[in-house]
């Protein structure tokens, strides 16, 4: 019974992390959803140009910068994704041997990455 004890200790849990993933694309969709929003306002100054109307260049300046200002945020956002991710699998790594799944260690990233392929795993390993 110690022995099990010992070899559950190396096990540190990614629910954190993975929690940061999911609360970062959360944030992503929130700006994918202000993108559309800005893209429309500008396509909205577009339409009114293109009808002859009157379009000040500092309404212009001002939807460039709000698009460009959320671009911005969606790339960092991306970024952030990427990295949370990849300390995910990281911590899912590590906590193979703790798990007893040392034969799953050459296919961590590609279960963790397509749902499908996982549960194929589980099956394949018993």
């Amino acid at each position: 019974m110690k022995g099990v004890y010992v070899k559950m200790m190396n096990f540190a849990s990614g629910q954190g992390r993975s929690k940061r993933v999911i609360i970062v694309l959360w944030i992503l969709v929130v700006l994918d959803i202000l993108a559309i929003f800005t893209a429309r306002a500008q396509l909205g100054l577009i339409s009114k140009y293109n009808a002859g109307e009157r379009v000040l260049q500092e309404q212009s300046l001002s939807a460039d910068r709000n698009q460009h200002n959320v671009a911005v945020l969606i790339f960092v956002g991306y970024i952030l994704s990427v990295i949370f991710f990849l300390m995910w699998i990281h911590r899912a790594h590590r906590n193979l041997p703790a798990l007893k799944a040392e034969n799953l260690k050459d296919f961590v990233i590609l279960y963790a990455t397509y749902p499908g392929i996982n549960f194929q795993g589980i099956f394949l390993r018993f």
